[in-house]
């Protein structure tokens, strides 16, 4: 791509990691590229949020007409090596967890040799042998966690994200989260007079608010974990105790390959009964309908209070619009 070399490239820093680097350090945008032969890259801008939509125009329109540089293996670029990301990572995180926790007992779970080794250095110093178990899963690309402890069982990412949107509320810190995230987070936002941004429909503030560093435990797990056991640590309460005003919501999505012009936009809302968002409701069940960018398809998103009657909803919406064009 044109201009390419004059982008910084964050080696050894993937994931995680990558998102951090590109807050901390300014990037205008970030590139994931999967380390195996299917070659597949993410494209990521600051604090997590999708690139602008004029660049992501941009790129759409070179790769289209292939108006770009063809380059061997040996021609990088300018290349910054940021292997201390990881450091610079690490004590972001250290500057939020105390010295020693108090009643808390933190295990992090994860396959990434990387992630276990931070983790281990974060936690395992600090734990209360003698405080409530809690185990944190990281998923696979560590953007998100999830929670289980005695008393609570599993506890998804979006009820971990949705409760940490309150204590930042509390202090009076505004949050930036995805537009199809839960709405339990708006419910919370209503309980502590919080100010949340979603990303579609704030951009602008959205964007300021998703670079803050507190604003990292909505796509950062390890953050996320590290940020809830604090608030425990510092409140001495369990984590029961601090999920018991945060409502259950759980998400379901699926994709339709199906053209979305004009017509078939039209004509798929009339079905289905949609608003001009592209949003149904039906009980406290909630789904909304999306258009890819390149229109070559759509992606439905559903939540409920369970995950069954999200996904049931989403399958039925999704089983109806291709019922349309058969």
């Amino acid at each position: 791509m044109s201009g390419w070399s004059e982008r910084v490239q964050y080696r050894q820093s993937r994931h995680f990691r990558a998102f951090y680097a590109v807050n901390r350090f300014g990037g205008e945008f970030g590139i994931l590229i999967g380390a195996n032969i299917s070659g597949h890259a993410r494209l990521i801008s600051a604090g997590g949020m999708l690139p602008d939509e004029k660049l992501l125009d941009r790129i759409g329109s070179i790769a289209d007409d292939r108006a770009y540089r063809s380059v061997g293996l040996s021609q990088t670029g300018r290349v910054t090596d940021f292997s201390a990301v990881r450091e610079i990572y690490v004590a972001e995180l250290e500057k939020i967890l105390p010295d020693r926790f108090k009643g808390v007992n933190v295990d992090i779970r994860t396959y990434d040799v990387k992630k276990a080794t931070i983790a281990d250095r974060l936690f395992h110093g600090r734990n209360d042998i003698d405080g409530e178990r809690i185990i944190f899963n990281l998923s696979a690309d560590g953007t998100k966690v999830s929670a289980y402890s005695e008393k609570t069982s599993y506890v998804m990412w979006e009820k971990l994200v949705a409760m940490y949107a309150g204590v930042c509320f509390e202090k009076g810190l505004a949050v930036a989260l995805p537009e199809n995230f839960p709405s339990n987070a708006d419910a919370t936002a209503e309980v502590h007079c919080g100010r949340l941004y979603r990303y579609e429909n704030n951009a602008d503030i959205a964007k300021d608010v998703a670079v803050s560093t507190h604003n990292m435990f909505a796509y950062d797990g390890l953050y996320l974990a590290s940020a809830v056991t604090s608030y425990l640590s510092e409140q001495g309460i369990t984590l029961q105790k601090a999920l018991c005003d945060v409502p259950d919501a759980y998400t379901s999505s699926r994709f339709v390959g199906i053209t979305m012009s004009r017509e078939n936009k039209e004509k798929i809302f009339s079905e289905l009964g949609c608003s001009v968002e592209g949003e149904i409701t039906m009980g406290k069940t909630h789904a909304v309908i999306r258009p890819l960018r390149d229109k070559k398809g759509i992606t439905v998103f559903a939540e409920s209070v369970s995950c069954e009657q999200a996904a049931a909803f989403c399958e039925d919406i999704t089983s109806r619009i291709k019922g349309i064009f058969r």
